[in-house]
């Protein structure tokens, strides 16, 4: 019922423009069922006299419990899903755009002024006004102008160390025989306490790679688009990559990356080309301003050979 903060940050990063806004007093807005009403009492003492005591009884949504997010966002998709016609669109994208009461996501130029303004006539049946509305150009979008690109392909990196594995993701476009590579999402773990090999590091670099890849492939809509996964480890692919029956550890990581990606898609790269090998065995700020990091290896930019 509620979308994850990396998907909601995903989809504010994915258009030229990032739109917020949200909705005055949800919580107010949704009146609880009868026999839901006893289990929010409270006792009132008039002018604090203690024989003088009265039982209240709240008969909307109270912010603050448990179960408000629960049921604002089961209130809205409610509603969200039975929009047709030329509204559907729009109610769609505003369904995975929510958090809460509020409303985080992107458009294009086309886009900007419809999106402000057919939500209120969405949302008006069910008494929610979308206010506070405010936008924002995103110089650094991950990818502007979809309709435009000619290829578009996912790449994730993965890395481990003694102390740390990580995986960090880019996207790849062309737009017009431009080439641009920006990353998108990572993701770092600290190395088990109890000490473990390397390679077995690797493996789980893999693992919580081709997982976080996958996340990425759907909250940006790109179910589609290939995927590339990189490792600078030869015995965590020869293991991917290979039929033997290994120990159960092994078997089940590996299992579980297939299950994500295909052992074909799963490729070599040398450790000085890694950008998740900055993550993985820590770097200072100076490093981390590199392009290799934010852009990927520069051989990423260059067409497919």
């Amino acid at each position: 019922m509620v979308e994850l903060i990396p998907a909601i940050i995903n989809k504010f990063r994915l258009r030229k423009f990032g739109i917020t806004a949200d909705i005055e007093k949800a919580f107010l807005q949704i009146e609880k069922v009868c026999h839901l009403l006893e289990a929010l009492r409270f006792l009132w003492r008039e002018n604090g006299d203690k024989e003088n005591n009265k039982i209240y009884q709240h008969k909307i949504v109270v912010f603050g419990i448990s179960s408000s997010p629960f049921l604002l966002g089961a209130t809205l998709e409610h509603h969200l899903i039975q929009v047709t016609g030329h509204l559907e669109v729009t109610a769609q994208k505003l369904l995975e755009s929510c958090y809460f009461d509020n409303c985080i996501t992107s458009v294009d130029n086309e886009e900007l002024g419809r999106f402000m303004l057919e939500p209120r006539e969405i949302l008006s049946p069910a008494k929610f006004n979308l206010r506070g509305w405010e936008h924002t150009e995103i110089p650094r979008c991950i990818s502007n102008e979809l309709s435009r690109i000619s290829d578009l392909s996912l790449h994730v990196f993965c890395d481990g160390s003694k102390s740390a594995y990580a995986s960090c993701v880019f996207l790849r476009t062309e737009i017009d025989g431009t080439i641009t590579c920006q990353l998108v999402q990572a993701r770092a773990r600290f190395a088990p306490i109890k000490a473990v090999t390397i390679p077995i590091l690797e493996l789980l670099a893999c693992t919580i790679g081709s997982l976080l890849v996958n996340t990425t492939k759907y909250d940006l809509g790109l179910e589609d688009v290939p995927i590339c996964c990189w490792s600078d480890s030869v015995n965590a692919l020869y293991w991917i990559k290979g039929k033997e029956n290994w120990g159960t550890f092994m078997y089940n990581s590996v299992q579980e990356i297939r299950l994500l990606t295909k052992p074909e898609d799963c490729k070599h790269i040398a450790r000085i080309l890694n950008p998740a090998d900055l993550p993985s065995r820590g770097c200072g700020a100076e490093e981390l301003t590199e392009s290799l990091w934010w852009e990927g290896p520069t051989w990423l930019k260059k067409p497919r050979e």
